[in-house]
Order: structure tokens, then C-alpha cells, then sequence
């Protein structure tokens, strides 16, 4: 892995860098390319490619090195997170087998800062309210698993496949979240990607469950 590819995504200096390394690495490849590479078919030209993400559709022009979405605006953490996806993916397929956190190469020394930012905040919105749980989840086009009291699958992207599993809060035990990776991103995503991931999806569920208290 080169320099370039283990610049860290998680912060706010390390995610500028991130997205202007992962332009430069897109420069090499075509619409074409990449749309194979992550497994999508709309190809509106050749330097410019249609991607889904939590349900919106993203177009990027890598010629231009522009990402226009059709529903919520990408902030800086988003792009450089879909931009590092486009260039790391290499057609892997989802192996559909789920692993924590802890289980990726290398990000054992991350684990509890991860959790601090991803699953305690969903636990404490969501540990006593599975239905807003649920609204959030299909409003970001979550597919429902059969884990715990209430859990989704959701694609960040078609091979950037995460899971988040909710035990509510009873007499006994707190409310618990798990976030959970597909198998696949082990091998294409370094531990700095992976969290960034689980962190833009945290926000995400947040976020529409906000709009959905204020509807």
C-alpha cells in the first residue's frame, strides 16, 4: 500500500488530503473503469458515471473532478469517503458474511474511539426508539436483517456494504449498537476508510431521524 493510500479519512485535514489524493488516483480510469470496479451500469459519458448512495444517486465527473448529488449535498467527509471507495474498490464481490470493527487488519488501536463516534450515538438516539430506528433506516434504503431487536444492511455504495444491529434498552442491560462490515471491504478499504464509513452512516441515520421528529 503506498503513502497516498493510507492518508487517513477521519479528520477534517486528513479527509481534504484524502479527497484531493483520490482525484488524482481517478484521473487514471475511465467512466467505464470505474463503473466496472464497483459493480454499477450508468455511464453518461466517457469520463463521467452514475452511482447510488443511501438513497440518492450521485454523478461524478472525474474529468472535472465534480460529485453533483440529487437529494442532500456531500460534506467534505462524504466525498472524500465515495471518492476513496471509487479508487480502492476493485470488483471484490460482497461476500455477504459480516464482521465487526475489530476484525479488519490494523484497526484494533481504533476500536473504542470508533465506537465513541458511531455506535454509543446510535445507541443513545435509538436505544429506546426502535421505530424512528426503522423510518431512519429506510429512508436511507436499509435492508432489513434478523438480527437483535431491529437491524438494516445499507449500501454506501453498491460494494461498500455496512450493517447496524440494535438491542434496545430494557430492565436489565443498556441499549447496544453494533456496526458491522461486509467481509469484502477487509481487502479493498484500509481501517481509516472503514471508519469513515460507519461515520458517515451514523450521521446519516441521525440526520433523518432529526427530519423525521421535525416532520
Amino acid at each position: 500500500m503506498s503513502s497516498a493510500e493510507r492518508v487517513s479519512s477521519t479528520g477534517l485535514k486528513g479527509a481534504a488530503l484524502a479527497r484531493q489524493l483520490a482525484w488524482q488516483g481517478l484521473s487514471a480510469f475511465s467512466a467505464g473503469d470505474v463503473a466496472s470496479r464497483v459493480g454499477v451500469s450508468t455511464v453518461c459519458s466517457p469520463s463521467v458515471l452514475e452511482v447510488p448512495f443511501l438513497g440518492q444517486t450521485l454523478t461524478i465527473d472525474l474529468a472535472a473532478s465534480k460529485i453533483v448529488a440529487s437529494g442532500q449535498p456531500l460534506n467534505l467527509l462524504e466525498e472524500a469517503l465515495v471518492l476513496r471507495c471509487l479508487w480502492r474498490c476493485d470488483g471484490t464481490p460482497v461476500e455477504n458474511r459480516w464482521i465487526s470493527f475489530r476484525e479488519l487488519p490494523g484497526a484494533m488501536s481504533y476500536v473504542v474511539p470508533f465506537a465513541g463516534r458511531t455506535s454509543r450515538r446510535l445507541a443513545a438516539r435509538f436505544g429506546a426508539d426502535r421505530p424512528s430506528f426503522e423510518r431512519a433506516s429506510a429512508a436511507l434504503g436499509g435492508e432489513a436483517l434478523e438480527y437483535g431487536d431491529a437491524s438494516f444492511a445499507y449500501r454506501l455504495l453498491p460494494p461498500v456494504r455496512l450493517a447496524v444491529v440494535l438491542h434496545l434498552a430494557d430492565d436489565e442491560f443498556p441499549s447496544e449498537v453494533t456496526l458491522l462490515f461486509d467481509g469484502s471491504l477487509a481487502r479493498q478499504l484500509t481501517p481509516d476508510d472503514c471508519a469513515a464509513a460507519g461515520q458517515v452512516l451514523t450521521s446519516r441515520l441521525l440526520r433523518a431521524a432529526a427530519w423525521d421528529s421535525e416532520a
